[in-house]
């Protein structure tokens, strides 16, 4: 092999590589950055070399001129690029503005060198004077420069043009002189080549938000002019599109914390830059124009949001405002939304800055001052909680549980007004809002992709005693509310009170009497709380079982099916059906034995016999069965096998169209092939004078146990066989537990 040649480098400087990951910059390592390239090839590398070890490369970007828009340099030491192949961001930020401008310069050379058109020059273009005769002219220019990737040099030079003063005023300024001429002379030809004049012009910035062109089209005194451009669109012709009077007469900001005139003009102008992004030129920007106002945006915007946070004496003043009962609601309401425009601006800060944030403003104050908005008579108030309360919790959903654990003793109002709410909301979607943000708040652990948190993260683990706040009574010292049931039991309201299940009108509590008299809304709620309780059964499923037991909720919704004649949306039947689904997937022996011994599948199997095949319904029931014999279900669902073959056969054998009923029966006759060879010993291999000696240890032991449940033959087959010199010393230690229990037993009947 020939010696590898040398390699020339022309610059190097210290700088720290960063990637792009879910929308967050994770740094790799630091080193000296160098654009090398060989005499006599045209190939190229932008290298970074690790500052710890020289002979090893951070990075090795492959150069190639047809890519020279992937390059982008930002805020004088940020230099942003991409690789073609794996679609990879990357970032390099540099210490000092002088070695960034020295390796961005050589880099665009050497782009220029690796181009295989590279042989293509041309001398800088002049601007043609400002005129409205040569408009078109202008406009050829360039199309001409951006259609021709050769052209990078002279679309530099050209760019500077435009923005360099003359008597004061720039070329843009002219432009926009041309404009106010064409408007005052209804000259519509001109208007709409300025509209392609000024549409060129951000595509010509390419994706740079530092460029001194793009800081000129936003600066404050030419971006509304410049909008006024657009109003005149060639694509809608005969038509105007009023943007200025919506951002003058229609649009307005409200000024709730007495801000500076300085920085309400900031934020006022952050305005008309999103107006213009998302509104004006939505449909008309290319990927990296569009990338560049938005780093416009976050870079401002960023700003704006600490000049605010940093005065103490303008946040005091809004929560102290938010949290006065006697302020006007309307006053409230707007600071209301000033915080939700603060939270939702915070999601472009680094992460721990967000944190930091959100830590600061819940000190202050801010999950209190939400109270009287949740159940609020305005919507958009609502809406406005929902949102931020859902911001807190996928940031970091332990700072709400913290904070409800600290209002134990009050009552844990939080926790309270989102369960009343949730099943009190008429508005479907803050109703889907309560339900995520509730979730996510009460789930403990991840139970799907969705779940993930900003950055790939799992949901953190949830702090000791938060659980119990769902479960147990309130304490004792809280006299307002210590009748009151566990706040869980809120999630059973929209079950224990709909129409068709309580029909006792003395049991209504006052409050849900009007809610019964509209039957949408009932099953609307109905709806709402299903998926709520599923996500308690999956997350907590214990504690949530034995509650739902108690309240007699399932068998509450199997009366719901069973309702006969009464019309019951397929939607709701199809929640009922996934809730059941949800208790049996969670292979709890209690939960089972109750599905069992009440015979809740009544009516889903009468369901099935009469649904039309190919259905939603149809395929709901199957899919709950299929669950039920597959592997994945394993030993979780063998009480329910053993229950439904006998009862149901008929009804299993009739689904021809599929093999999900045979493959249940299949299932419940290898289970009792297996339990009959356990009691004749052949699953053991033994004879029949080995199986003589072994008997079943926990019938014998546990008989006559009164907190032990009465165990069928099928149950029986539950347990394992063990030895008789086994036998002896399990029956020892059961028989002092049955002592202890018969002496409890007698301690009970006594008090």
């Amino acid at each position: 092999m020939a010696p590898e040649e040398e390699v020339k480098v022309e610059v190097s400087t210290r700088c720290k590589l960063y990637r792009l990951q879910n929308n967050e910059w994770v740094p790799i390592g630091v080193g000296q950055a160098a654009v090398e390239f060989r005499e006599d090839s045209l190939g190229g590398r932008l290298i970074l070399v690790d500052e710890s070890d020289p002979r090893t490369l951070l990075i090795g970007q492959q150069l190639d001129g047809a890519y020279t828009s992937n390059y982008h340099r930002q805020q004088d030491t940020l230099i942003l690029f991409s690789n073609p192949s794996s679609q990879e961001e990357f970032g390099l930020s540099f210490e000092t503005e002088d070695g960034c401008r020295e390796v961005w310069e050589r880099l665009m050379m050497a782009l220029a060198a690796t181009n295989p058109q590279r042989e293509f020059e041309c001398d800088d273009l002049d601007l043609p004077a400002a005129e409205t005769a040569n408009l078109v002219e202008l406009l050829n220019t360039l199309d001409a420069i951006l259609c021709d990737p050769r052209m990078v040099k002279v679309r530099e030079g050209f760019m500077a043009q435009l923005v360099q003063e003359t008597d004061g005023k720039t070329y843009i300024d002219e432009l926009l002189g041309l404009f106010d001429k064409a408007e005052a002379e209804e000259d519509i030809e001109s208007l709409y080549v300025i509209w392609k004049i000024f549409r060129s012009l951000f595509h010509l910035n390419g994706g740079n938000p530092g460029s001194d062109l793009m800081r000129e089209l936003l600066s404050v005194r030419l971006l509304p002019r410049v909008i006024a451009c657009f109003e005149y669109s060639p694509l809608r012709p005969g038509k105007r599109t009023e943007h200025r009077k919506f951002l003058s007469e229609t649009s307005s900001f409200a000024n709730p914390l007495d801000l500076s005139p300085l920085l309400v003009e900031q934020i006022r102008h952050l305005y008309n830059v999103q107006y213009l992004k998302e509104t004006v030129l939505a449909s008309l920007l290319d990927d990296g124009a569009a990338k560049a106002l938005e780093e416009y945006l976050i870079v401002n915007r960023n700003e704006v949001l600490s000049k605010i946070i940093s005065d103490d004496n303008h946040v005091n003043a809004m929560f102290e405002t938010l949290l006065d009962v006697t302020a006007k609601l309307e006053d409230r309401e707007a600071l209301l939304l000033f915080v939700q425009d603060v939270i939702i601006s915070s999601a472009t800060l680094a992460r721990t800055q967000r944190t930091v944030l959100i830590e600061y403003l819940v000190r202050k104050g801010l999950l209190k001052g939400l109270y009287p908005f949740i159940s609020a008579p305005s919507a958009k108030a609502r809406s406005a909680v929902a949102d931020i309360l859902w911001k807190l919790a996928k940031e970091d959903v332990n700072v709400i549980r913290f904070w409800c654990i600290g209002e134990q003793k009050e009552g844990c109002p939080l926790l309270r007004l989102l369960l009343n709410q949730l099943v009190t909301e008429r508005n479907e979607g803050i109703q889907a809002q309560w339900q995520d943000i509730l979730k996510l708040v009460m789930r403990t652990h991840l139970q799907s992709a969705s779940d993930m948190l900003p950055g790939g993260q799992s949901p953190p683990d949830m702090p000791p005693g938060f659980i119990n706040l769902l479960y147990e009574p309130l304490p004792p010292d809280v006299p307002a509310t210590s009748k009151q049931p566990p706040l869980i039991k809120h999630l059973f309201q929209p079950v224990l009170y709909h129409p068709y299940i309580c029909t006792d009108e003395s049991q209504v509590p006052p409050a849900w009497k009007p809610v019964r008299a509209d039957l949408a809304l009932s099953h609307a709620l109905l709806y709402a709380v299903l998926p709520m309780i599923s996500c308690c059964v999956a997350g907590h499923t214990a504690r949530m079982n034995n509650t739902l037991l108690d309240g007699g909720v399932p068998m509450k919704l199997m009366q719901l099916l069973a309702a006969g004649a009464r019309p019951i949306p397929t939607h709701l039947v199809l929640a009922v059906i996934s809730f059941l689904k949800s208790l049996i997937a969670t292979g709890d022996e209690m939960m089972a034995r109750h599905i069992v011994t009440s015979n809740l599948l009544d009516p889903i199997f009468d369901m099935l016999k009469k649904s039309k095949r190919y259905t939603l319904l149809n395929s709901s029931i199957l899919s709950l069965l299929d669950y039920v014999w597959r592997e994945q279900g394993g030993n979780k669902c063998k009480k329910i096998i053993k229950h439904i073959v006998p009862r149901y056969r008929e009804v299993l054998e009739s689904l021809s169209y599929c093999e999900t009923g045979m493959s249940v029966i299949q299932m419940h006759d290898k289970l009792n092939e297996k339990a009959q060879q356990l009691r004749s010993g052949a699953a053991a291999g033994t004879t029949a004078e080995q199986t003589s000696g072994m008997k079943r240890a926990l019938p014998t032991a546990m008989a006559g146990n009164p907190y032990v449940p009465k165990l069928s033959e099928d149950d029986n087959d539950d347990y394992f066989l063990v030895r008789s010199d086994d036998v002896e010393m399990g029956e020892q230690v059961h028989e002092e537990q049955h002592e202890n229990a018969r002496k409890r037993q007698k301690s009970e009947e006594a008090d």
